[in-house]
């Protein structure tokens, strides 16, 4: 993959979408990967639209935080709020269950996975839309 090329972050991105789907589809969605990937695309596509405006990420800890990439997008971007929106999937990255569980925000349920898949789809579209590029299926890798 190449840091420097907003289409392998859409790719990759792809993937990760794709997943959530597979997670979610059958007798029993699992909520915890599922949500994983929805940030994990939501990031990638937050710094597709950094590469292709020319402004670097942030590494380490803060280039996972959605909050802090989308905030890098130029003022006036037009997906500048929309990415911002999706911050709440920082904290979906949820890997081992909290030291303190009475210190735990609740997990989200299977609506809430569902709703932010759909709206992640719809910011796919205008990430896809601001780089220029031609609607594709999701994981086309020939798109």
């Amino acid at each position: 993959m190449s840091v420097s090329d907003p289409i392998d972050w859409i790719d990759h991105a792809d993937r990760d979408i794709d997943t959530v789907k597979r997670c979610l589809g059958g007798a029993w969605p699992n909520i915890d990967v599922a949500c994983f990937h929805i940030q994990q695309a939501t990031e990638k596509l937050v710094k597709a639209l950094l590469v292709h405006s020319g402004v670097k990420f942030p590494r380490g800890k803060e280039g996972h935080d959605i909050g802090i990439c989308a905030d890098r997008l130029p003022d006036g971007h037009s997906c500048k709020e929309e990415a911002r929106s999706f911050e709440f999937a920082t904290d979906w990255t949820f890997k081992y269950p909290s030291e303190d569980p009475l210190a735990q925000d609740p997990r989200p349920d299977l609506a809430e996975v569902v709703e932010a898949l759909a709206r992640l789809e719809a910011f796919r579209g205008k990430v896809l839309a601001q780089i220029g590029l031609e609607r594709r299926p999701v994981g086309d890798p020939f798109g």
